[in-house]
Order: C-alpha cells, then sequence, then structure tokens
C-alpha cells in the first residue's frame, strides 16, 4: 500500500512538471535541438578521434558510439528525476526549508530526491532513444534480448550510483555552510 501512496504522490509532482513546462514550449524545442546538436558534437570528436586509429583502448568506433549514447540516457535520467532536487539541500538546510519536510507524513529522503520533475529532460531522452534505435538499426547491431536486459540493470545501477554519490556529496551541507560549487563541480566531472 505504500508504494501506491508514493505513486500518487511522483504523479503529482510529474502534472507539476508538466504544467510548468507547457508555460514553456518553444524553450522545449530548443532544448531538444540543442540536445540533439551536442550529441552530434560528441560523434563528432569520436569520429575524429577514430580517424587516427581503429581502437581506442580495445574499444572499436561503434562500441564507443553506443557507450556515448549509454551515458547520455542515465545523464538525462538523473536530469529529470534528481537534478532540480538534490541540489537544493544546501539551500533548504541554510533557510531552514527542511523542517517543513521533515514534518510531513512521507519519507523526507523521497521528497527531497523526487519533488521536482524537469519534464522537459524527457523529450531529450526522447531523442536520445530515438537516436538509439536509429543508431542500431542502421549499423545492423545484433543484441539479444538478454543482453538488452543487462543494458537496462546496469543504466539503473549507474544512475543508483550517481545519485547516492550526489547525495552524499550534498548532505555535507549539514556540517558546512555553504557548498553550493560542489554541484557544479560535479556537473564538470560528469
Amino acid at each position: 500500500m505504500k508504494i501506491k501512496k508514493y505513486l500518487k504522490i511522483y504523479r503529482l509532482y510529474i502534472n507539476n512538471g508538466v504544467s510548468w513546462l507547457a508555460q514553456y514550449r518553444s524553450d522545449t524545442w530548443f532544448n531538444m535541438i540543442m540536445h540533439v546538436m551536442y550529441l552530434g558534437m560528441l560523434f563528432l570528436v569520436i569520429h575524429i578521434i577514430f580517424n587516427q586509429t581503429n581502437s581506442l583502448v580495445g574499444w572499436s568506433k561503434t562500441e564507443v558510439y553506443l557507450l556515448t549514447l549509454f551515458w547520455s540516457i542515465v545523464d538525462e535520467l538523473y536530469v529529470i528525476i534528481f537534478t532540480a532536487n538534490l541540489s537544493r539541500i544546501s539551500e533548504m538546510v541554510t533557510e531552514g526549508d527542511l523542517d517543513l519536510i521533515l514534518t510531513k507524513p512521507v519519507s523526507p529522503l523521497f521528497v527531497v530526491s523526487t519533488n521536482r520533475f524537469l519534464s522537459r529532460g524527457v523529450y531529450r531522452l526522447i531523442s536520445t532513444l530515438i537516436l538509439l534505435i536509429w543508431f542500431v538499426v542502421s549499423f545492423n547491431l545484433n543484441i539479444s534480448f538478454i543482453s538488452w536486459l543487462l543494458v537496462a540493470v546496469m543504466l539503473f545501477c549507474g544512475l543508483l550510483v550517481f545519485y547516492a554519490i550526489n547525495l552524499f556529496v550534498n548532505t555535507l551541507s549539514f556540517w558546512f555552510f555553504r557548498i553550493d560549487n560542489v554541484n557544479d563541480a560535479i556537473k564538470s566531472i560528469n
């Protein structure tokens, strides 16, 4: 029964995110185009590197393209679910807003981690998935169902690891006054 409660709460967060996005339709298209251009630039860099060599530490050009797309999927999922939330922990602790969340009858970690849903990332995720499907079809890659299942598990694990690292770093705000620049440092490492 608790899962239904949390799913209902998260559905409300999604509805709020979509209603916020509806106000900025042209921004959504611009973000999607910029994301495809960003991936295109990544692919251009990979293409330039592989013009000089046939493999990079044992990885072929196709494998590096797939790795880039999978990294982009994990990054977009993280942006959609957690980016707007975890970076606010320091601000919430400093301004006392966390006290209100601690008194609610739901898990404070759930609320702090998921209360803002960035639905604009969904469109970028869809464009990345379309590129992935196009890539698999155009390069005639035969990938078994088990391999896709393992990829999904690994993507989920990567998302959890990225979440745990960011949560750990942002909870340092309980002991240090201002750690806003830590989130910028994490983004630059990513």
